[in-house]
């Protein structure tokens, strides 16, 4: 069986699965978890959070194991509106690792691609009831009207492929 790097399997996000209260107030306490099959080679993980203008590291429990995967996890009390985090990992060779939203490096990064917290935020009434639809213009390009769907060219559903122009009014 080959063995799967720790890297590979480390996890965390802003959500109810890693954040117990991912829409926190100020003042309020709330748990934040990592997930990772370590396989024995992490010695210990912090939690690094910027906190009134400056760092402040905690080292993070080891709460539970299940199905293979350690979950860590550090509890704080929220004193700002934002709070930017992301997570130091000392393997058993005395190597530092840092993970955050985008990657894990050997490199202290910047706050710029942290997991945040947004204290007092909530969703609009409207959102939970809505559908959203992401747009991309550029799947409209045509770069040759020999790419273009010709009328008749195929048939769905009862229906054949019908050619128009850009500007033509849609049927």
């Amino acid at each position: 069986m080959r063995k799967i790097s720790w890297q590979k399997t480390l996890s965390s996000e802003v959500n109810p699965l890693y954040v117990s209260n991912p829409y926190p107030e100020i003042g309020e306490e709330i748990t934040i978890k990592l997930r990772v099959c370590s396989a024995g080679e992490i010695e210990r993980i912090f939690f690094r959070m910027i906190s009134d203008g400056e760092a402040r590291i905690k080292t993070m429990s080891q709460t539970e194991i299940i199905e293979g995967y350690d979950w860590y996890s550090y509890k704080f009390k929220i004193l700002q509106p934002c709070v930017n985090y992301h997570f130091i990992v000392e393997t058993k060779d005395n190597d530092y690792y840092y993970a955050n939203r985008k990657e894990i490096t050997r490199s202290c990064p910047t706050e710029d691609n942290d997991y945040v917290i947004f204290a007092g935020m909530h969703d609009p009434f409207w959102v939970k009831s809505s559908v959203f639809y992401q747009i991309f213009p550029d799947r409209f390009f045509m770069a040759s009207r020999e790419d273009a769907v010709k009328t008749g060219e195929y048939s769905y559903d009862g229906h054949d492929s019908l050619q128009m122009n850009w500007g033509e009014k849609p049927l």
